[in-house]
């Protein structure tokens, strides 16, 4: 058994889109996090080009965002 490969949370390497679809390519999930009123258009923007090479099946969308925020009380959604 081949173990796949997920991309968590790396904020330096999220914005390199060529890099994230190689890896989709290669059988990698990515995941997504941290969309929000202010940038969604950029995540719209990455999920078209995942689309674009057929790897949206390999997106993994968080929802959670800052809704456990350390110490504090959690977010209702």
């Amino acid at each position: 058994m081949n173990p796949t490969p997920v991309f968590g949370y790396m904020p330096t390497l999220v914005d390199n889109i060529l890099l994230l679809l190689s890896a989709a390519s290669a059988a990698a999930w990515i995941s997504l996090d941290g969309a929000k009123e202010s940038n969604v258009q950029e995540y719209i923007n990455k999920i078209e080009k995942f689309k674009s090479q057929n790897l949206l099946h390999k997106i993994l969308l968080s929802h959670d965002g800052d809704g456990f925020p350390m110490g504090c009380e959690i977010r209702e959604f």
